[in-house]
């Protein structure tokens, strides 16, 4: 018999069970940062229904220690002693979001490398990130923008001192799970080998391959 503590933060906690028994305090006790259960024997099954609030979530320090960890940080990239974090559409949050949460990161002695998702020229973004890429391959292939596009990615990368990513991709097919795109076919190898050397004529620092596993969308 023991206590079991469990460590979280801005988590609503709605129900708890124990063996499928539910849990009513004090047998636990919980707090803005912990979650405590008493008398937990030494088998057993929990489980918690909690409500996040995904959409206010900010805070990248549980990532950053997740990456640090001994389990994972040898299959984890690094560059300048700084774990590799690839930020999808950084747009979607405003430059106050990333001044802040990359502040309290700083504050901590925490620092990722980022690679931004098409931050755009505005001086507000740029100036967070480390490097500049694009996820996305299929549309400016499909549109036949690709040079167009990264080369734009790799003017604004260069003029404020960025690393440049360029981008490739086998083939893209994502009908299986919504309407709308049609296909980029793989033709045998050679729109990937197409995009290989369309992303090599750009002179890159790096190349990233979109992608590995999205399976519904046929680009893996």
């Amino acid at each position: 018999v023991s206590e079991l503590c469990l460590h979280a933060n801005d988590l609503e906690l709605l129900e708890l069970h124990l063996d499928e028994h539910k849990l009513l305090e004090p047998r636990f006790e919980v707090d803005e940062e912990s979650l405590k259960i008493f008398n937990v024997p030494a088998a057993f099954t929990l489980k918690i229904i909690n409500k996040i609030y995904p959409q206010n979530n900010t805070e990248l320090e549980g990532l950053y220690d997740w990456m640090l960890t001994p389990a994972y940080r040898e299959v984890m990239w690094f560059e300048n002693d700084r774990p590799v974090l690839f930020a999808y559409v950084v747009r979607h949050y405003s430059a106050t979001v990333w001044r802040e949460s990359l502040g309290n990161l700083a504050a901590a002695d925490k620092h990722f490398f980022l690679v931004a998702d098409r931050p755009g020229a505005d001086q507000g973004y740029p100036e967070f990130f480390q490097g500049i890429h694009q996820y996305d391959v299929y549309a400016p292939t499909f549109r036949g923008n690709y040079m167009n596009d990264f080369l734009g990615h790799k003017q604004i990368a260069h003029r404020h001192g960025l690393l440049f990513c360029a981008g490739v991709a086998p083939g893209y097919d994502d009908t299986v799970v919504r309407d709308g795109n049609p296909p980029l076919l793989r033709n045998n190898g050679q729109t990937y080998e197409n995009s290989w050397r369309a992303a090599m004529a750009l002179n890159p620092d790096w190349i990233s391959i979109t992608s590995w596993n999205e399976w519904h969308e046929g680009s893996e």
